[in-house]
């Protein structure tokens, strides 16, 4: 039971002779013994916290105890130092922060073992700035403390300061495999730096930097738990969903209490489709640890699944048609209401079409319809007015693998990129889209059209390669060929019989604003630039050119907002067209 509490024990309840100074001393030194048993509190609710409870329990009557037997004025400032820690372990963050200033307000000088606690508790508030400066007072006193290291390096990526926390990491990393074998923070070692590290890269989105250090630790450590929900938080980032809820699965088994792994598992399969799994586990966690960040995050995701939102699409375009302008606008409005059951939604949609005056078409129409999500399965169905019908789903293979079809009836629309408009159209599409983590995807597609007066098709493949990533940007780069054939050359919104177009596209997002308390406001630059050549039947082949600028804002987790504007040009029956379109899509809960 611990000596402290052993002479509490016999002092109060054997009637043994102590002064009250003894009494204090053993009443706040079993106190400090419940904090130090802390470590090995049971994981399951509501268990977590049951000797750091203890301990709160002792140090608020050794506390008490101490002022009624009028203790020294530095006895007394001891124990509620002892309660600052207390509070933290127990994650009433705002009580240890809470007697912090207390004490400070009284010209104390709170001393460092403290100090840190109450920086792990302004952390745990989202204030990383304050945090920082505590840690970074603390480390110039002590640059060699491994505890205050690894609080200061989570800090910095925290404060979004990636390369002063990589050399951190690097710093403590180095000692730690040296260190004697039996640190005083045993909960993080050598491995658990290396595993960290593993999590830095894909924090930043370095998912090959991040496999370089995970794939030799699989090959080393394939059984240590932490290892395995890294590699399974790194696939989940990288949309590897399949293989994420894997490497989660083995580390459930070897302990099926192990929050993290439960709720890492439960996400993967959300995004798999399996809803009922995400919904019953995060049901089952929330009320024994909603303060866990990771159950904090899954009940905000399930949440968001529960309400309804709004997506709205708008493009505007201009350019010479021939001797004639022609200006053209469309709308896509759709409003989703939230889930009638954990498969389905209902959606109304308003959409509407103006082109003129030199290809004039000018047509709307509101429909409704159901969206299905499944296991691996995407699907809208819609009908509308004037005869329309939309069908369109998506089948998920695996995590490299996906198949997509969608057919549309008397549908009207602008085509993409282009100042040409039609209507009462019928459209079928089929695409196969591969992809290979978060760096490369390929999509092979067809489009078939059936036109008033003209048959079209279209085969396309296009690949997208992410060049580099930094915290603050990131350059992709887009193939593109693509044949289109017409039955018909003698239509106003397409001639030649044969067209075929090779193009290639440079994407660089730019960061500018991000909130590092919330981490879910941000403000990105998008430029692009595109360059390629295009053969038509009976005519030269041809440049075109494009290139671009936009916005994209994230407004909390439940807004986000994109607009852009380019400039484009391509031929038209062997003749220069030229043509400024600009965009307008968000989307909204509620």
């Amino acid at each position: 039971m611990g000596i402290p509490h052993l002479a509490l024990d016999l002092i109060d309840k054997q009637g043994w002779n102590a002064s009250p100074e003894q009494k204090l001393r053993a009443m706040r030194n079993s106190g400090a013994v419940d904090l130090r048993w802390a470590v090995a509190d049971s994981a399951v609710a509501p268990y977590r916290f049951i000797a750091v409870d203890a301990g709160i329990q002792s140090l608020t009557k050794s506390l008490a105890y101490a002022k009624s037997i009028g203790a020294a004025e530095d006895q007394i400032f001891a124990i509620e130092c002892d309660l600052i820690v207390a509070y933290n372990k127990r994650n009433e963050w705002d009580k240890s922060l809470a007697l912090y200033d207390k004490l400070i307000a009284g010209g104390k000088t709170v001393p460092d073992y403290a100090l840190l606690a109450v920086a792990s508790s302004y952390s745990a508030k989202h204030q990383y700035v304050k945090a920082g400066e505590i840690l970074q007072t603390l480390f110039k006193k002590n640059p060699d403390d491994l505890d205050v290291q690894l609080a200061l390096y989570f800090n910095y990526v925290d404060q979004d300061q990636f390369s002063q926390a990589k050399s951190m990491l690097e710093k403590l990393t180095a000692q730690l495999k040296v260190h004697p074998k039996y640190l005083s923070h045993r909960d993080f070692d050598y491995t658990s730096a290396m595993i960290e590290a593993v999590s830095f890269e894909s924090y930043q989105e370095k998912y090959h930097a991040a496999d370089k250090k995970l794939i030799p630790l699989l090959s080393e450590i394939p059984s240590n738990a932490d290892l395995l929900k890294t590699a399974g938080s790194v696939r989940e980032a990288q949309g590897m969903s399949e293989a994420a809820a894997d490497f989660y699965s083995i580390a459930l088994k070897q302990d099926p209490q192990d929050v993290e792994a439960k709720i890492g598992y439960a996400n993967a399969r959300m995004s798999q489709g399996d809803i009922p799994t995400f919904l019953n586990t995060v049901n089952e966690l929330k009320p024994g640890y909603s303060d866990i960040s990771a159950v904090k995050n899954a009940v905000e995701r399930m949440d968001s699944y529960k309400e309804g939102y709004v997506t709205g699409n708008f493009v505007l375009g201009n350019g010479d048609y021939g001797s004639q302008t022609n200006n053209n606008r469309t709308s896509d409005l759709r409003v989703y209401s939230a889930p009638i059951d954990e498969n389905f939604r209902g959606f109304a949609r308003y959409r509407d079409l103006n082109s003129g005056p030199a290809i004039p078409v000018t047509d709307q129409g509101v429909g409704a319809g159901v969206q299905y999500t499944g296991l691996n399965q995407e699907l809208e169905v819609e009908v509308g007015s004037a005869g329309y019908f939309r069908a369109e789903g998506t089948q998920t293979l695996n995590d490299h693998w996906a198949v997509s079809a969608s057919y549309e009836k008397n549908a009207f629309y602008l085509f993409p990129g282009s100042l040409y408009a039609t209507y009462g159209g019928n459209v079928g599409g089929l695409n196969l889209n591969w992809k290979n983590g978060d760096f490369t995807e390929a999509t092979l597609g067809y489009r078939y059209w059936a036109l008033p007066d003209n048959n079209r098709q279209q085969i396309f493949s296009s690949v997208n390669q992410r060049l580099l990533t930094e915290y603050n940007y990131k350059l992709d780069v887009t193939g593109w060929i693509g044949n289109q054939q017409n039955t018909n050359s003698n239509v106003s919104y397409f001639s030649p019989i044969n067209q075929t177009e090779y193009s290639g596209t440079l994407n660089l997002r730019l960061l500018q604003w991000r909130d590092i308390e919330t981490k879910k406001y941000d403000f990105w630059h998008r430029l692009y630039t595109s360059y390629g050549v295009v053969t038509q039947s009976g005519y030269v082949t041809l440049p075109m050119n494009s290139y671009g600028y936009g916005q994209d804002f994230n407004v909390g987790d439940k807004r986000t907002l994109s607009w852009g504007v380019g400039r484009t040009s391509f031929p038209f029956n062997g003749v220069k067209s030229s043509y400024t379109t600009g965009y307008l899509n968000f989307e909204s809960r509620f």
